[in-house]
């Protein structure tokens, strides 16, 4: 289990120098361009689950919308995520 307020992982990250993308663009051509770039991100998946976990969980879903690409996927695609990993805890209890 990552310890979300450790974030050492982010310096590894490929972004992490400012090179690539502006991740908070939603024209699609940028947004394209931006996942592209976060496949290649030795952290992606560790990015992903830190937006899913902090940068969104303190807003509804529309919002999560404007919190840009983190870890190749959008936000509607984390509000998906996270619809689905909540239906899933449900039918565990």
């Amino acid at each position: 289990m990552t310890n979300w307020r450790n974030k050492e992982w982010m310096q590894r990250a490929r972004c992490a120098n400012g090179d690539g993308p502006d991740f908070f663009d939603r024209s699609l051509d940028v947004v394209v361009e931006a996942k592209a770039f976060c496949v290649r991100c030795p952290v992606w998946m560790h990015c992903l689950n830190y937006a899913i976990r902090v940068i969104d969980a303190d807003c509804g879903e529309k919002v999560a919308l404007d919190r840009g690409v983190w870890g190749g996927m959008d936000g509607s695609e984390r509000v998906r995520i996270r619809r689905a990993r909540a239906n899933a805890v449900r039918e565990e209890t």
